[in-house]
């Protein structure tokens, strides 16, 4: 606000001030010759009037724009934690169908089931993963992509939350 003060007070200067040092006041007395003085003060309240609601035409569209700069990044943080939120609902459902199933077989057959080939698993871990439905076979993968996907989302929140734009705009968005 203290820069449209600034202006402001510079326009005013601009409008009234330099004219009437300049042209030795033939602006204004043009403006209020013959007029009474209750009439050259309202010709020049006028005048000032008119130059204030510019100014507060240009107030506005930099406000309108500084709030919708603060919108898009409110709505963006509001959308990464409306996926995370998501994500988190759809892991625990995972894991609630899943887990039984996992509860018993070791970290070893884990392990293996991760990082071999078929045809080197072995053979001690078979029994356990007959019963497993192959939509909960990647179990750990699964659980451990979720996990990296929202710890990505929630660093992009965090880097939104600190951009120096976005603190910029919600310091003066004016609503």
């Amino acid at each position: 606000m203290k820069k449209y003060k600034v202006i402001l007070t510079g326009a005013l200067i601009g409008l009234i001030a330099f004219p009437t040092i300049i042209f030795g006041g033939s602006l204004v007395s043009s403006l209020i010759h013959g007029k009474t003085a209750g009439e050259a003060i309202h010709i020049l309240a006028q005048q000032i009037d008119s130059l204030t609601g510019r100014v507060g035409a240009l107030e506005s569209k930099e406000n309108e724009e500084t709030c919708d700069k603060l919108d898009y990044f409110e709505n963006r943080i509001q959308y990464l934690k409306n996926t995370i939120s998501d994500i988190e609902g759809k892991r625990a459902s995972f894991i609630e169908n899943c887990s039984p199933y996992w509860k018993d077989i070791s970290q070893e057959c884990r392990d293996a089931y991760e990082n071999l080939p078929t045809d080197e698993f072995p053979a001690v871990c078979y029994g356990p993963y007959r019963n497993i439905p192959p939509n909960c076979a990647q179990y750990d993968h699964e659980i451990q992509n979720d996990g990296n996907a929202i710890a990505g989302y929630q660093k992009q929140i965090s880097e939104l939350s600190s951009n120096a734009d976005y603190l910029q705009a919600k310091e003066q968005c004016v609503r």
